[in-house]
């Protein structure tokens, strides 16, 4: 084996692991995680993370990850570092890697909880969400009740929250990423004052500026407690060997998916409540509601953050655990909740829970009805597909569209 400078891994190893799909990685070390689902892989405990049928790529929907092969996967989806995940396709002192990130995870920093800081304009996120078909009226009302805005963030910092006048506290992404490996940290925010680790303004302006819609879920006191980012740009990922063009999505850093994205009842006397996947369709189906003369503020709607949004949960009935955000809905108080409509995605993995959980909330004794997008894989496709056909026909009237499907 060709010898490396200090500190290097050997090309022989890295080329080694380099030939190692990530379902051969799954095959080796976690035999009993995925599950053949259609033409592709999903991970049991978490759906929304797909591996190709050839077992090269994977796209794990609800963090906005993807990329090829076992390496890629191991330091995007699972934290381990390249050479920890040469060493462990390797066998290079197997043990002592797993020994190594279980001690890490024992040790993980408890990051809090902040909603990225709020631009001085909706521009965008109003031209966005108004170009996927959602109404203008929908667009302001979630503006008014806080429950969506648009971001302002740098490319090279995180924040980790305010300081007393209320001023964001920024840090560099790298000392971000060690922090999470460092025992003892305590409060995060004290301990980067206390080392001087917060970023001035001045390191701030020459970064570069990201802008992302943001999604807030609050708690039964009003509090933020979830947020879901997207970006407003399209990226070019790769899947089932072919490129596709995908927005950033992922959840801000200690959500919970007790609290997620939610348009509730605004007079309290709804007895039923709508599940869906994401903010979007929830949005779009508030929109779709509008058309139909009907008024959405007297309906409790609710994205769930990804169709897996239980615990540990899987897709069999005697096993499918409720939404967390379900179980919250009831422990509010919100104890006249009868009847659950369910919108998942119209694709495998949507339909699959779908059945389950409904399944699950009849032997609950909860009345539940599943009801998937008319045509298009969700609800924004769907509402997409109705607007188009008022266009085509203005002679139609919404009703007498959404009549048809």
């Amino acid at each position: 084996m060709r010898r490396a400078p200090r500190g290097l891994i050997p090309q022989e190893l890295i080329d080694e692991a380099m030939k190692w799909s990530v379902l051969d990685y799954f095959n080796k070390f976690e035999p009993s995680v995925l599950m053949r689902s259609g033409s592709e892989y999903r991970r049991r405990d978490h759906p929304s993370c797909c591996i190709s049928g050839d077992g090269w790529l994977f796209d794990w929907k609800s963090r906005g990850l993807s990329g090829k092969g076992a390496v890629s996967y191991l330091r995007q989806c699972e934290g381990i570092s390249f050479p920890d995940a040469v060493k462990l396709l390797t066998g290079e002192d197997i043990d002592r890697v797993r020994q190594e990130y279980t001690r890490r995870e024992i040790n993980k920093v408890d990051m809090p909880f902040v909603l990225p800081e709020a631009n001085y304009t909706n521009r965008q996120l109003v031209d966005y969400l108004y170009g996927r078909g959602i109404s203008k009226k929908v667009i302001n009302y979630c503006i008014q009740q806080g429950s969506i805005y648009q971001s302002k963030e740098y490319a090279g910092a995180v924040l980790i929250g305010y300081d007393s006048n209320n001023k964001p506290l920024y840090i560099t992404r790298e000392v971000y990423k060690k922090l999470l490996d460092t025992p003892d940290v305590g409060n995060v925010v004290t301990y980067c004052e206390q080392h001087s680790l917060i970023l001035p303004q001045e390191a701030l302006v020459g970064m570069k500026r990201i802008t992302n819609a943001v999604f807030v879920g609050y708690d039964s006191n009003h509090n933020p407690a979830y947020a879901m980012k997207r970006g407003f740009y399209d990226r070019v990922v790769i899947e089932a060997g072919k490129e596709v063009k995908k927005s950033y999505r992922g959840e801000v850093t200690s959500s919970s998916k007790s609290h997620p994205f939610c348009m509730f009842d605004q007079t309290g006397k709804s007895t039923s409540v709508h599940l869906f996947e994401a903010a979007i369709d929830t949005m779009s189906y508030a929109t779709l509601i509008d058309l139909y003369s009907s008024d959405f503020r007297r309906m409790n709607l609710m994205s769930l953050g990804g169709a897996q949004s239980g615990k540990d949960n899987k897709f069999a009935t005697d096993e499918v655990t409720l939404p967390l955000a379900l179980e919250q809905l009831i422990k509010d108080g919100k104890s006249n909740i009868s009847k659950v409509y369910i919108h998942f995605d119209n694709d495998t993995a949507g339909v699959t829970h779908a059945k389950a959980l409904s399944d699950k909330l009849n032997k609950l004794g909860i009345a539940c009805e599943i009801k998937l997008p008319p045509s298009g894989k969700d609800f924004n496709d769907f509402l997409k597909n109705t607007l188009a056909k008022l266009e085509q026909d203005r002679s139609l009237t919404p009703r007498e569209v959404l009549a048809q499907r």
